[in-house]
């Protein structure tokens, strides 16, 4: 392809080369990302490490960075430029390598051919930061990457390489040949790599409230440190009077309202910059277009065509979560298996070629759901999961499909109790996706057909289980018979810890139970 229309592409790519107030040029950046009180914990951190590395706080690093497409990686990336913008940006440069000139270029001279080419004809400047969008989209993108690191290396350049991918199966697979490539950025020494950039959590979503943040700093439950220990105390047996405890009280006293209101708000919204914009700021709550619904269903779907999967099993497995499973997080494989031979006409050959644990795998792959599996190996369904979408506003994509108004069917399904605890049940158990390398179980006893003991989700941290029970019910005598009851299953599975019932509304801590609010709960991840 001609050189000079691949640096045009290029130049375009980095408007800040050109001119300081490039972001007025776009328009979704200026108005989605600039101009929103949310804020990524991802875009503190990457901006701590660019101002560390321009004051020589550091030599050299590279970061990886996973997540589902429409999350803001490349908002918080652009936002990062206009943060530290010297020298007319030249110390940037970002390339979109999902785009057709770009990667066909990649594929013919190498990456790194190509990034030196850029360095030399635009004057790039050190510290170099070095912004590669959308790398999942090239094959075998982890060696293009590993010879750019090990050349900058060799010639002593400073630089700080950072690696976005919406396909996160393939960024994580490949990623396994730059974990011993680490540098010395102070700030990116205790971050995992890779790392995963998610919608927006509940805490970040409750946090727009200058008034809310303002108080969790006062309270010292900002940092993910305070967060996590206030979760691990809420299921240690016997524990009362805990500071960290002390401090859920405050807030629920000072905001238990306000945070239930907010809550609400982001169980239809959910956590993705584009949705929160045209819903609760653009539109001011009072509707969403009918297109972000078919536009996100679809999206979750866009990176298949970098697998050897099939786009109508895919479909299908989606259709079944809706039609079928009625959106119930469990999963029994063997009937989805079934279903899908049934409705597309496959033999047990054909679909094998195409297993559905295949399918599964691509969902939590791109972090649009997370697995939980059986706790208990008594179980004779070693093919039932449970599968927690990771954001509300894609569960209510998937659910609406083929509706003719999901905005008005998704309102109409918040306001059932029994659905709302559904959706409530995926919210609360995905969220356990924010901890580091998290894992899932469930625990499901069953005779003749008649559930006998039930725990929704168990996710094991840091060597401790936290046992988490939804339930949608306001009577509180309800509440506490329901932690009886999971007390005496975590009892029977032999789980040592305090069972934790999220709730509506209700908080309750006491010795042998904790019954807490979802909105509560959630700030703590």
């Amino acid at each position: 392809m001609e050189e000079n229309y691949i640096f045009r592409a290029i130049e375009n790519m980095n408007p800040w080369w050109k001119r300081s107030d490039w972001y007025v040029l776009d328009s979704d950046y200026d108005k989605r990302v600039r101009k929103s009180p949310f804020e990524h914990r991802w875009f503190r951190i990457l901006d701590k490490a660019v101002k560390q590395i321009m004051r020589g706080w550091g030599s050299f690093d590279i970061l990886i960075l996973a997540g589902p497409r429409r999350t803001g990686k490349t908002s918080i990336l652009k936002k990062i430029v206009e943060y530290n913008y010297r020298n007319k940006g030249k110390h940037f440069v970002y390339i979109q390598l999902d785009e057709y000139s770009i990667k066909k270029t990649v594929v013919d001279i190498g990456l790194k051919t190509l990034l030196n080419k850029i360095l030399t004809q635009f004057g790039s400047q050190e510290p170099l930061i070095i912004l590669l969008d959308e790398a999942s989209a090239i094959e075998n993108w982890d060696l293009h990457v590993k010879n750019i690191f090990d050349s900058f290396t060799r010639e002593g350049k400073k630089f700080l390489i950072l690696v976005t991918g919406s396909l996160g199966m393939r960024l994580m697979a490949g990623s396994t040949n730059l974990l011993g490539r680490r540098g010395d950025i102070p700030v990116l020494r205790g971050i995992a790599n890779p790392g995963v950039i998610l919608p927006y959590k509940f805490s970040e979503f409750s946090e727009m409230l200058s008034r809310v943040k303002t108080f969790i700093r006062v309270v010292d439950l900002l940092r993910r440190q305070e967060r996590e220990k206030a979760l691990i105390k809420l299921s240690e047996k016997g524990v009362v009077n805990d500071i960290s405890l002390r401090k859920i009280e405050i807030l629920y006293r000072r905001f238990n309202e306000i945070l239930s209101k907010i809550f609400s708000i982001y169980l239809f919204c959910g956590g993705y910059p584009l949705i929160v914009y045209e819903f609760f700021i653009k539109n001011e709550l009072r509707n969403l277009d009918s297109k972000w619904f078919n536009e996100f269903a679809n999206m979750i779907l866009e990176d298949i065509k970098y697998t050897n999967l099939r786009m109508d099993i895919a479909r299908l497995v989606l259709d079944y979560l809706q039609q079928i499973n009625k959106m119930s997080p469990l999963v029994d494989l063997n009937k989805l298996e079934a279903h899908i031979r049934t409705i597309s006409n496959l033999s047990r050959r054909d679909l094998a070629r195409f297993s559905i644990e295949n399918y599964i795998n691509y969902f939590t792959g791109s972090y649009t759901m997370i697995k939980a599996v059986e706790f208990s190996q008594r179980t004779q369904h070693v093919r039932r999961i449970k599968v927690f979408i990771t954001d509300p506003f894609i569960f209510h994509a998937i659910n609406s499909r083929r509706v003719s108004d999901p905005f008005v069917f998704s309102q109409e399904f918040l306001k059932d109790p029994t659905k709302r605890g559904v959706i409530m049940e995926h919210v609360i158990c995905s969220h356990f996706l924010r901890l580091p390398q998290p894992t899932l179980y469930y625990h499901l006893h069953e005779e003749e057909g008649r559930t006998i003991s039930e725990i929704d989700c168990i996710c094991r941290h840091l060597d401790h289980y936290i046992p988490v029970e939804v339930t949608c019910t306001e009577r509180e005598e309800r509440l506490r018979e329901e932690a009886e009851r999971v007390e005496n299953c975590l009892d029977n599975i032999k789980i040592n810890t305090r069972p934790i019932i999220v709730s509506n509304k209700m908080l309750e801590i006491e010795r042998n139970y904790v019954i807490i609010p979802a909105y509560l709960f959630l700030l703590l991840f």
